[in-house]
């Protein structure tokens, strides 16, 4: 019998990186609530155990809306979901990004209420989806929670820019960035992106939220840090320059009743994320190339 109060919370992409930190943050704390975890695959048959969760947290996207932007009844899970959950009481969390607002917002700092003007399919194809679940789930069960990038390691198999320097470094290769150095990145490292999610998740509040780090740092910092952890180097060939710009996120912290974190707690656990990596390389002894 469940106690009082207690959330039945379904994850949706459970081999994604963001649902595999939160699994990690899990195993490392006690929690009252029950946590389940389903690949996107598993979405059909799984349609009664959506209906009776309590909450749903949709981590999983399709590769044709990251990579151009396709939008439709096979590529937009979050409207499958939300119809599936639509007459039951489970509030939905849906994963956003930070591309909704472009790249090149004229203010740095950016807050939910900063205009919406995505530069790419990935971020209209957000927007779109926003839109819908809008139209299909009362405000009260719909949390969007617009997410910067979360930077942390799992394993080597990981894409994306992080997964990327981690296996070169761990290689022993170089790094050549094409992206402005100098530029103000928001990298959200999955240790504070986990405790958020995981108290979010467990009382959600309606509404639309930023998840960054609340800080910018240059891109070289990031980097040049990382680097020092490996040995290793990075050169910069950056095709532009950018002014770049980090999420504010204090509603979600304020929500999640979770402290911020500051540019030099950022750096220090952005460098224990390369610790983690160059210890694994170590362990599983992965070839050096040079």
């Amino acid at each position: 019998m469940r106690r009082v109060n207690q959330k039945n919370i379904t994850v949706v992409g459970a081999n994604s990186n963001t649902a595999k930190f939160i699994k990690k943050r899990l195993q490392a704390q006690s929690t009252a609530n029950t946590w389940q975890f389903i690949s996107h695959g598993d979405v059909e048959a799984s349609k009664e155990l959506l209906r009776q969760s309590d909450v749903v947290l949709n981590l999983s996207v399709h590769p044709e809306i990251m990579r151009v932007g396709t939008l439709n009844d096979e590529t937009n899970l979050d409207m499958r979901l939300a119809r599936i959950i639509e007459n039951s009481k489970a509030h939905y969390v849906m994963a956003s990004t930070r591309k909704v607002y472009g790249n090149h917002p004229a203010n740095p700092e950016i807050t939910e209420e900063s205009p919406i003007a995505p530069e790419c399919g990935y971020g209209e194809a957000k927007v779109e989806i926003e839109r819908q679940l809008a139209g299909i789930l009362p405000a009260s069960r719909l949390s969007i929670v617009r997410f910067t990038n979360v930077a942390g390691f799992n394993d080597f198999t990981q894409v994306g820019l992080v997964g990327t320097v981690f296996n070169r470094f761990a290689h022993g290769q170089p790094v050549k960035m094409t992206l402005d150095p100098d530029c103000a990145r928001d990298f959200l490292p999955q240790h504070k992106f986990s405790e958020i999610m995981v108290a979010f998740s467990e009382n959600p509040q309606a509404g639309t939220f930023n998840l960054g780090s609340g800080v910018g740092l240059p891109l070289r910092n990031i980097m040049e840090t990382w680097a020092g952890v490996f040995g290793a180097t990075v050169a910069y060939e950056p095709q532009q320059r950018e002014a770049g710009f980090w999420l504010n996120s204090r509603r979600i912290h304020e929500a999640a009743r979770v402290a911020p974190l500051s540019q030099e707690s950022t750096l220090r656990s952005l460098r224990e994320e390369a610790r983690a990596a160059r210890q694994a390389a170590i362990r599983e002894a992965v070839p050096a190339v040079f």
